[in-house]
Protein backbone atom coordinates (compact mmCIF):
# COMPACT_ATOMS: atom_id res chain seq x y z
CA UNK A 1 0.00 0.00 0.00
CA UNK A 2 0.76 3.28 -0.21
CA UNK A 3 2.27 5.42 2.65
CA UNK A 4 1.50 8.85 2.76
CA UNK A 5 4.18 11.82 4.17
CA UNK A 6 3.98 12.90 7.00
CA UNK A 7 3.13 17.13 7.24
CA UNK A 8 6.25 18.91 7.63
CA UNK A 9 6.59 20.85 10.50
CA UNK A 10 5.69 24.41 10.80
CA UNK A 11 8.25 25.24 12.89
CA UNK A 12 11.66 26.32 11.44
CA UNK A 13 13.22 24.00 13.19
CA UNK A 14 12.33 20.47 11.86
CA UNK A 15 12.53 17.22 13.78
CA UNK A 16 13.22 13.80 12.46
CA UNK A 17 10.24 12.53 12.84
CA UNK A 18 8.76 15.50 10.29
CA UNK A 19 11.04 13.41 7.73
CA UNK A 20 11.03 9.60 9.00
CA UNK A 21 9.20 8.91 5.77
CA UNK A 22 10.75 10.87 3.30
CA UNK A 23 14.39 10.08 4.74
CA UNK A 24 13.38 6.06 4.64
CA UNK A 25 12.82 6.03 1.65
CA UNK A 26 16.06 7.91 0.11
CA UNK A 27 17.72 5.59 2.69
CA UNK A 28 16.70 2.45 1.37
CA UNK A 29 16.96 3.33 -2.48
CA UNK A 30 21.05 4.21 -1.54
CA UNK A 31 20.54 8.05 -1.85
CA UNK A 32 20.96 9.18 2.22
CA UNK A 33 23.02 7.12 4.35
CA UNK A 34 20.31 7.52 7.08
CA UNK A 35 18.41 10.31 8.76
CA UNK A 36 19.80 13.39 10.36
CA UNK A 37 19.16 14.37 13.24
CA UNK A 38 17.61 18.05 14.39
CA UNK A 39 20.97 19.71 14.23
CA UNK A 40 22.35 18.63 10.94
CA UNK A 41 18.68 18.13 9.59
CA UNK A 42 18.23 22.29 9.79
CA UNK A 43 21.42 22.83 8.63
CA UNK A 44 21.97 24.94 5.28
CA UNK A 45 22.83 23.28 2.04
CA UNK A 46 25.31 24.53 -0.43
CA UNK A 47 24.78 24.23 -4.24
CA UNK A 48 27.37 21.68 -4.31
CA UNK A 49 25.51 19.37 -1.07
CA UNK A 50 22.50 19.22 -3.65
CA UNK A 51 23.86 18.89 -6.71
CA UNK A 52 25.49 16.00 -5.16
CA UNK A 53 22.15 14.44 -3.35
CA UNK A 54 20.16 15.27 -7.24
CA UNK A 55 23.27 13.54 -9.28
CA UNK A 56 22.59 10.22 -6.61
CA UNK A 57 19.47 9.56 -8.72
CA UNK A 58 21.49 8.96 -11.84
CA UNK A 59 24.07 7.10 -10.05
CA UNK A 60 26.97 9.70 -10.36
CA UNK A 61 29.40 8.87 -7.78
CA UNK A 62 32.38 11.05 -6.82
CA UNK A 63 35.75 10.96 -8.48
CA UNK A 64 38.14 13.10 -10.93
CA UNK A 65 35.77 14.54 -13.98
CA UNK A 66 37.42 14.30 -17.53
CA UNK A 67 36.36 18.11 -18.27
CA UNK A 68 36.16 21.45 -16.44
CA UNK A 69 33.00 23.64 -17.20
CA UNK A 70 33.27 25.63 -14.38
CA UNK A 71 36.64 27.87 -13.24
CA UNK A 72 36.04 27.10 -9.04
CA UNK A 73 35.05 23.95 -10.24
CA UNK A 74 38.70 21.81 -10.86
CA UNK A 75 38.34 18.65 -11.77
CA UNK A 76 39.19 16.96 -8.02
CA UNK A 77 36.46 18.85 -6.89
CA UNK A 78 34.38 16.86 -4.70
CA UNK A 79 31.50 16.89 -6.41
CA UNK A 80 32.71 17.81 -9.86
CA UNK A 81 31.69 14.26 -11.09
CA UNK A 82 27.73 15.31 -10.18
CA UNK A 83 27.84 19.15 -11.60
CA UNK A 84 29.39 18.25 -14.76
CA UNK A 85 26.80 15.51 -15.12
CA UNK A 86 23.70 17.52 -14.27
CA UNK A 87 25.45 20.53 -16.85
CA UNK A 88 25.72 17.83 -19.54
CA UNK A 89 22.43 16.47 -19.23
CA UNK A 90 20.94 20.26 -19.08
CA UNK A 91 19.99 19.94 -15.52
CA UNK A 92 22.04 22.95 -14.95
CA UNK A 93 23.17 26.12 -17.09
CA UNK A 94 26.60 25.99 -18.50
CA UNK A 95 28.72 28.50 -17.58
CA UNK A 96 28.25 32.25 -17.49
CA UNK A 97 29.88 35.31 -18.57
CA UNK A 98 32.28 34.81 -15.65
CA UNK A 99 32.31 31.13 -15.16
CA UNK A 100 31.92 30.16 -12.33
CA UNK A 101 29.11 27.76 -10.26
CA UNK A 102 29.71 29.20 -6.88
CA UNK A 103 29.65 25.35 -5.25
CA UNK A 104 29.87 26.40 -1.84
CA UNK A 105 27.57 29.56 -1.94
CA UNK A 106 24.12 28.32 0.19
CA UNK A 107 21.53 27.06 -2.23
CA UNK A 108 17.57 28.65 -2.18
CA UNK A 109 14.88 26.65 -2.44
CA UNK A 110 13.82 27.92 -5.06
CA UNK A 111 17.01 27.51 -6.87
CA UNK A 112 16.70 23.46 -5.84
CA UNK A 113 13.36 23.56 -7.16
CA UNK A 114 13.92 24.44 -10.54
CA UNK A 115 16.86 21.76 -10.60
CA UNK A 116 14.25 19.14 -9.39
CA UNK A 117 11.82 20.38 -12.08
CA UNK A 118 14.23 20.51 -14.68
CA UNK A 119 15.02 16.83 -13.45
CA UNK A 120 11.74 15.42 -14.14
CA UNK A 121 11.71 16.81 -17.61
CA UNK A 122 9.21 20.28 -16.99
CA UNK A 123 12.20 22.86 -17.88
CA UNK A 124 10.92 24.08 -20.71
CA UNK A 125 7.62 23.97 -20.30
CA UNK A 126 8.21 25.88 -16.93
CA UNK A 127 10.69 28.28 -19.31
CA UNK A 128 7.03 28.84 -21.08
CA UNK A 129 5.22 29.35 -17.90
CA UNK A 130 7.22 32.53 -16.70
CA UNK A 131 10.77 31.09 -16.49
CA UNK A 132 12.08 31.72 -12.90
CA UNK A 133 11.23 31.63 -10.67
CA UNK A 134 7.26 31.85 -10.83
CA UNK A 135 7.39 28.70 -14.02
CA UNK A 136 8.91 26.45 -11.97
CA UNK A 137 6.83 27.35 -8.77
CA UNK A 138 3.61 26.65 -10.87
CA UNK A 139 4.89 23.62 -11.95
CA UNK A 140 5.99 22.48 -8.57
CA UNK A 141 2.37 23.50 -7.35
CA UNK A 142 0.86 21.21 -10.03
CA UNK A 143 2.75 18.13 -9.25
CA UNK A 144 1.73 19.39 -5.60
CA UNK A 145 4.72 19.29 -3.81
CA UNK A 146 5.26 20.35 -0.64
CA UNK A 147 7.48 23.30 -1.25
CA UNK A 148 6.84 25.14 -4.19
CA UNK A 149 10.27 27.10 -3.54
CA UNK A 150 10.82 30.29 -2.08
CA UNK A 151 14.06 32.70 -1.24
CA UNK A 152 15.06 30.79 2.06
CA UNK A 153 17.70 28.42 2.04
CA UNK A 154 17.57 25.07 1.70
CA UNK A 155 17.88 22.54 5.17
CA UNK A 156 18.72 19.48 4.59
CA UNK A 157 15.30 18.13 5.99
CA UNK A 158 13.52 20.65 3.24
CA UNK A 159 15.99 18.32 0.71
CA UNK A 160 14.37 15.57 1.63
CA UNK A 161 10.98 16.38 1.56
CA UNK A 162 11.74 18.16 -1.92
CA UNK A 163 13.68 15.01 -2.96
CA UNK A 164 10.59 12.55 -2.25
CA UNK A 165 8.02 14.60 -3.98
CA UNK A 166 10.40 14.54 -7.15
CA UNK A 167 10.99 10.73 -6.86
CA UNK A 168 7.14 10.18 -6.61
CA UNK A 169 5.59 13.07 -9.26
CA UNK A 170 5.16 11.81 -13.14
CA UNK A 171 7.59 12.69 -15.68
CA UNK A 172 7.37 14.89 -18.33
CA UNK A 173 8.40 12.99 -21.49
CA UNK A 174 8.59 13.54 -25.52
CA UNK A 175 5.65 12.09 -27.15
CA UNK A 176 5.91 13.06 -30.59
CA UNK A 177 8.17 14.93 -33.23
CA UNK A 178 7.69 15.79 -36.54
CA UNK A 179 6.91 18.94 -38.87
CA UNK A 180 8.67 21.14 -37.26
CA UNK A 181 6.70 20.79 -33.50
CA UNK A 182 7.76 18.12 -30.42
CA UNK A 183 5.08 17.28 -28.45
CA UNK A 184 5.89 16.26 -24.72
CA UNK A 185 3.15 15.17 -22.16
CA UNK A 186 2.84 13.80 -18.34
CA UNK A 187 4.45 10.20 -18.65
CA UNK A 188 3.46 7.18 -16.00
CA UNK A 189 7.03 7.17 -15.22
CA UNK A 190 8.51 8.44 -12.32
CA UNK A 191 12.01 8.82 -11.14
CA UNK A 192 11.60 6.01 -8.74
CA UNK A 193 10.22 3.43 -11.17
CA UNK A 194 12.64 4.59 -14.07
CA UNK A 195 15.84 4.49 -12.29
CA UNK A 196 15.08 2.38 -9.60
CA UNK A 197 12.16 0.01 -10.44
CA UNK A 198 10.18 1.27 -8.00
CA UNK A 199 6.41 1.24 -8.07
CA UNK A 200 3.97 2.71 -5.80
CA UNK A 201 0.79 0.53 -5.67
CA UNK A 202 -2.56 1.49 -3.83
CA UNK A 203 -5.16 -0.05 -1.98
Amino acid sequence: FMVMPMTASADSQMKPQDVAIEAGLLKNIGILSGIPDAVDGNKEMSRADFVVLVGSIFGFESGVASKRYFEDVPMDHWAAVQINGLTEMGILSLPGADKLFRPTDKITEAEAMKILISVLGYGDYAKMSGGYPNGYAQVASLLDFTYTGSNNNLTQYKAIIMMYDALNSCMYEKSAAGGGYINYEESDETLLSKYFDIYAAEG
